[in-house]
């Protein structure tokens, strides 16, 4: 009976010394899985950062592919986003170029608050060119150097309309050539 005994408690000590090898494996599984879920945790809110910064394409609103081509482009373009994304919008009257490009810029740089807003359609630009020039009022393939040069002729009308309406005065200083002025004027 007395080795009963002792074989009884050797085999409860296996047993001890078993559960506690297992229950340290289990341990460190559950600090490693707390480590996973964690670090998908912070991924997942990295992730829906990452995502509201990621800028927008541009619907295709059929055989368009060559406004959006130009309208990246511009839409890239630093001073261009310096000149409508900031804190004060130009305004012009309706339906002008300028306004219809400045809108658009508006929704392609503004942060995504919703995961499924990823395209901005350029509808309002594709009007603004059909009403100068009738050709581009179809839904025909077009020119893309073609469309981005009448791009940039009209936002370029528009901003010197602006600029005329504001009545800014002519610098003039005898003696000093227009591109002196020009450098005196823009410090």
């Amino acid at each position: 009976m007395e080795t009963a005994k002792i074989e009884l408690e050797k085999k409860y000590q296996e047993l001890q010394t078993e559960l506690q090898k297992v229950k340290t494996q289990l341990q460190k599984k559950e600090r490693n899985f707390q480590k996973e879920e964690l670090k998908k945790k912070e991924q997942t809110e990295d992730t829906k950062e990452i995502e509201k910064k990621i800028p927008k394409g541009l619907r295709n609103l059929g055989n368009t592919c060559y406004m959006n081509a130009s309208l990246q482009c511009l839409i890239n373009t630093p001073l261009l986003q310096q000149l409508t994304l900031n804190e004060h919008p130009i305004k012009l009257k309706s339906n002008k170029m300028f306004e219809q490009f400045q809108q658009l810029m508006q929704g392609y740089w503004q942060t995504n608050t919703n995961s499924r807003e990823y395209v901005v359609a350029p509808s309002g630009v594709k009007s603004a060119l059909g009403q100068l020039i009738p050709k581009f009022q179809t839904f025909d393939q077009q020119d893309t150097l073609e469309c981005l040069l009448l791009l940039l002729n009209s936002i370029h009308d528009d901003i010197n309309e602006v600029v005329s309406q504001q009545n800014i005065k002519r610098v003039e200083i005898p003696g000093k050539s227009d591109e002196e002025l020009a450098n005196i004027t823009w410090r």
